[in-house]
C-alpha cells in the first residue's frame, strides 16, 4: 500500500469552469512552484507554506479562473493484495499509470464528459466525484487495463479543503 497525504491546489480552468484539475509539487526542477498531480508522480505539497506558493503561481496564469488549497489523503492498492484490501473501502477511484503519468478515473456523472467505452469519467470533470464500492471500481479498472493495456490501481481518495 501506498499512501499519498499532503497539500494540493484545486485549480478551475477557464475554458470549462466545472473542471478541477490538481496540482501538486513541481517534481521537474523547472521554475514553477507547482505541477499537475497526474504527471508528478502523485506528489502533493509536504506543508501548507509550499501550497500556499503554488496556489500563487497558479493564480498568475492566465487560463485559470480560480485555485483553493485541500488536503489529499489517497492509500493507493498497487499491488493484486493490496487492491483485495480494498474490497470494503469506500469513496475509491482508478489510477491508470501509462508514459504520460498517472490518470485519475471516478465514476460518470450525468451531464458532464465520459471516457466511453471505459464506464467512467476522469475524476477532474466529475468534481471529484468517487465510486461508492468496490464492484464500481473494480469494473472501471478492468476495463481500463483491457482497453489501454496499462497498469492499474484502486484507492481511496479523500479531498477536504481548507479555509
Amino acid at each position: 500500500m501506498r499512501n499519498v497525504q499532503g497539500f494540493v491546489c484545486v485549480a478551475r480552468p477557464i475554458e470549462d469552469l466545472e473542471r478541477r484539475l490538481i496540482f501538486g509539487k513541481n517534481q521537474t526542477n523547472g521554475t514553477a512552484s507547482y505541477e499537475n498531480l497526474q504527471t508528478n508522480d502523485l506528489q502533493p505539497y509536504a506543508d501548507l507554506k509550499d501550497a500556499k506558493q503554488g496556489q500563487t503561481g497558479l493564480r498568475q496564469r492566465k487560463d485559470i479562473s480560480a485555485v483553493r488549497i485541500a488536503r489529499l489523503e489517497m492509500t493507493i492498492g498497487d499491488t493484486a493484495p493490496d487492491i483485495a484490501r480494498m474490497m470494503k473501502k469506500k469513496d475509491l477511484i482508478v489510477i491508470k499509470i501509462d508514459e504520460g503519468g498517472h490518470w485519475l478515473y471516478g465514476p460518470m456523472v450525468e451531464g458532464r464528459p465520459s471516457i466511453m467505452p471505459v464506464p467512467g469519467a476522469y475524476l477532474y470533470d466529475t468534481n471529484f466525484t468517487t465510486f461508492s464500492s468496490y464492484e464500481d471500481a473494480e469494473n472501471v479498472a478492468r476495463e481500463v487495463n483491457r482497453q489501454g493495456r496499462s497498469a492499474v490501481w484502486i484507492a481511496t481518495f479523500k479531498l477536504r479543503y481548507q479555509r
